[in-house]
């Protein structure tokens, strides 16, 4: 859902827990939203939209030359309507966004439609006619010197937060490929 904070106050960045209608769906973190800003929050599971994200690997590989790593990520997201009427869905995936010179993210390709906003998050507006079953691809490419990982775990002074999910977010394509 879109949201927008109509208070004068803010909201705090932490957990909250998210009702519609006076009934629990589950839980979320927020990150800071000024009075005014409209932000997005997830609203629970819909029984009649079955989502799927899993990794291509037809297409994603792992490429090692000399002191450089490319890897080439593909992820296909399937959504099938299980209800007797059409539904529009807004979906949202994400790519990396490169916070360090070390790594370069490039070669990115995302759904025909899609708008990716400087954070990498990548929206768009998918139809489904009743039963129909439909999938997008995103991909892109990652760059960086083949010891990196190791040397970022080895430094002693540990990397800015979002820098640290960027080396984690490598680490684990380099064990799935």
């Amino acid at each position: 859902a879109q949201i927008k904070n109509g208070d004068v106050q803010p909201i705090l960045p932490g957990k909250v827990a998210l009702f519609v209608d006076g009934a629990f769906i589950g839980t979320s973190e927020f990150g800071f939203v000024a009075p005014g800003e409209t932000f997005s929050t997830f609203l629970g599971v819909h029984d009649r939209i079955k989502l799927e994200r899993i990794i291509d690997r037809k297409r994603s590989t792992i490429e090692r030359k000399g002191k450089t790593t490319k890897v080439t990520v593909a992820f296909n997201i399937t959504a099938e309507n299980l209800a007797d009427e059409a539904a529009t869905l807004d979906v949202a995936d994400r790519v990396p966004v490169s916070q360090s010179e070390e790594i370069e993210v490039d070669d990115i390709k995302i759904p025909e439609g899609a708008k990716r906003d400087r954070d990498g998050i990548v929206k768009w507006t998918g139809t489904l006619a009743p039963k129909e079953k439909k999938t997008w691809r995103i991909e892109y490419r990652l760059e960086y010197e083949t010891d990196l990982v190791e040397r970022v775990k080895n430094q002693k002074s540990p990397a800015p937060m979002r820098q640290q999910k960027l080396y984690d977010e490598i680490e684990q394509l380099e064990h799935m490929l």
